[in-house]
């Protein structure tokens, strides 16, 4: 699979747009901004990306192996074993306020950190809807890595089905390589 740095990403917008290499780093810096430091500077440069029409990897759905999973991935189909569940977060920026919640899927090829945004799965959280030891069937997903750690993003246009028919992981290697986000 490809894999772009940042200053690829950057190579990339600058080749397919009229902009200059410091309007690229600008509109990066000030996504970073506004998204209040919340996503790595590759991460924000993929967003830059996509508000720019620029596809980075093709966008066509996959199902993946967590094992596969690299940042920069659109429509990702991932199904994996919940072995951990993160506490809900509140945050607010100058532009906008809301909850982001987390929890670690696995298979028996590792494990990769879910980032949920969308609040109604937010609430089967709280509900109990979603849970250790459900197994997550997750469609149309992104990914990032976000200071080294694989992630999926779970949007509104993400689908997640709980414990589907005839999908069985009886086995997790799992993986310790997150690591939580000091904040100020």
């Amino acid at each position: 699979m490809i894999k772009l740095n940042y200053e690829e990403i950057v190579q990339r917008i600058k080749s397919e747009t009229n902009l200059s290499e410091t309007e690229i780093n600008s509109r990066i810096n000030k996504k970073l901004k506004q998204l209040s430091d919340l996503i790595s500077k590759e991460g924000a440069a993929h967003i830059v990306a996509n508000e720019l029409n620029i596809k980075l990897f093709d966008n066509i759905p996959m199902k993946l192996k967590i094992k596969d999973v690299i940042g920069g991935l659109n429509n990702v189909n991932i199904t994996g074993k919940v072995v951990s569940v993160n506490d809900i977060r509140s945050f607010k920026t100058e532009k906008r306020e809301g909850r982001v919640a987390s929890l670690i899927i696995g298979v028996e090829t590792g494990t990769v950190r879910v980032v949920i945004w969308d609040e109604k799965r937010i609430k089967e959280l709280e509900e109990g809807k979603i849970k250790f030891g459900d197994i997550l069937k997750i469609n149309n997903s992104y990914s990032k890595e976000n200071n080294g750690v694989k992630e999926l993003h779970i949007g509104s246009s993400a689908q997640i089905i709980v414990n589907p028919e005839n999908e069985q992981i009886k086995e997790v290697k799992f993986i310790r390589n997150f690591t939580k986000k000091q904040v100020a």
